[in-house]
């Protein structure tokens, strides 16, 4: 009898999963815990069904028992423990971090490989709108530059710090352009969320250790000391700012 009851209990169970498990997975982390504590209310269920509940309740006794016995050197190593945790959690911030980060305006939409530090764009506008900045050549640069100087100012210090870091040497600086496009802090206006996170590369649940991180990590190859440029430099101050103030709020 109890075996029937363990085999139908089961088949309920597994029912129940296939038709709810979209719905908890769709939860994220909040749905995988529940399927969790699901699985582990069926199993003592089972257990407790079939007689062999108080097996399982003296494996949890011997382990309390070890627990207790091994609490002073615990406590002992606990502050050790906590920096390692800490570090560990630095690192994974770090992974974390380690994507594309982004900065757009009307006529290019610019994007940094955190890892390689290889910066590259899409024309959106203008002359070559579709195109990479990679695959344009000078020529057609210089095109797009011309369009930026007329129409989008922003654009043109983006396209300023992306020839100076990675067409340095075929850059030839327009006539009449007197080449100080990235100097000006400025970011133009107010920043939103929306594109602090994507310059920073980060997510609506970045923590404060995760930004610090995202920001050191950009800074690293943006600053101008280090072959970047002034206006990314802001933006990146920018974006940290307007992210830790989201979270005092």
């Amino acid at each position: 009898m109890s075996l029937l009851f363990v085999v139908v209990l089961l088949v309920v169970a597994w029912l129940v999963f296939k038709v709810h498990l979209q719905g908890f997975l769709k939860q994220g982390k909040a749905g995988r815990i529940k399927l969790g504590l699901i699985a582990v209310g069926i199993i003592f269920l089972v257990l407790a069904v079939t007689g062999r509940a108080p097996a399982l309740f003296a494996i949890l006794g011997a382990a309390m028992t070890q627990v207790v016995r091994l609490a002073p050197l615990l406590l002992r190593y606990a502050p050790n423990l906590r920096r390692f945790l800490g570090s560990a959690k630095m690192g994974g911030s770090a992974n974390q971090s380690n994507g594309t980060s982004r900065v757009s305006t009307a006529t290019i939409d610019m994007s940094l490989d955190q890892s390689s530090g290889r910066i590259d764009g899409v024309v959106k506008s203008g002359p070559c709108a579709g195109a990479s900045l990679s695959q344009l050549s000078v020529e057609q640069l210089q095109s797009v530059h011309a369009y930026c100087l007329l129409n989008d100012t922003e654009a043109l210090r983006l396209l300023q710090s992306y020839v100076t870091k990675e067409r340095t040497e075929e850059w030839e600086e327009p006539k009449g352009g007197s080449g100080d496009y990235s100097g000006n802090a400025s970011t133009g206006g107010v920043m939103s969320m929306k594109e602090a996170q994507e310059i920073l590369g980060v997510g609506d649940t970045a923590s404060r250790e995760d930004i610090i991180q995202a920001h050191r990590s950009l800074m690293s190859r943006l600053h101008p000391d280090k072959g970047g440029s002034n206006y990314l430099a802001a933006k990146v101050n920018t974006a940290k700012q307007c992210l830790l103030e989201r979270l005092k709020a």
